[in-house]
């Protein structure tokens, strides 16, 4: 073989590992990025989550939330579950105040308590309802555009880089020596 053809060959043949490799890193980063735990939600994401799930479910005067600690579980959980953590979010709205569990992974109200200024309870079955249904987690909606992003731009990398490997297949085919 010349030195041309052994030239050609080895751009050939690095192009084509190169490529190879571009594909298998850009394929592992998108698969990674869908792999990360999920968020977990801060106090002032669960403070804001209650403000949101009250005005869903059309509690009227919802001044905001006054208080936010964190807990263990709702206190109703039966004996024997697994505890996981909760934001207690305390909100002020017009006639007394409502406390709403948030669980930090999920982010979903996992109990409800309310309490009239004159005693007795503030919210109904359907309002109780909404909050239990109410799913909005800003920090997963962030995620999830990120690894679209990712994805996208991985699929889109390893395409160029199937293009630029196949190339450097046939360069190193055309530069075969038959004996």
């Amino acid at each position: 073989m010349s030195g041309t053809a052994q030239e050609g060959s080895q751009a050939a043949r690095t192009r084509f590992f190169v490529g190879a490799a571009a594909v298998a890193v850009l394929s592992a980063a998108a698969v990674g990025a869908w792999l990360q735990p999920r968020p977990t939600l801060g106090s002032d994401d669960a403070r804001r989550f209650v403000v949101e799930a009250l005005t869903t479910a059309g509690v009227d005067g919802v001044v905001t939330a006054t208080e936010v600690a964190a807990g263990v579980s709702p206190p109703d959980a039966p004996l024997g579950s697994e505890a996981f953590d909760t934001w207690i979010v305390t909100a002020t709205v017009l006639g007394g105040e409502i406390e709403v569990h948030v669980d930090q992974q999920e982010a979903q109200a996992v109990y409800v308590l309310d309490r009239a200024d004159g005693g007795g309870g503030l919210l109904t079955a359907e309002q109780v309802q909404v909050i239990d249904d109410f799913d909005d987690n800003p920090l997963l909606d962030d995620r999830l555009a990120r690894n679209l992003a990712a994805s996208t731009a991985g699929v889109f990398g390893a395409i160029i880089a199937a293009v630029l490997t196949d190339g450097a297949r046939r360069d190193l085919d055309g530069w075969q020596v038959r004996r």
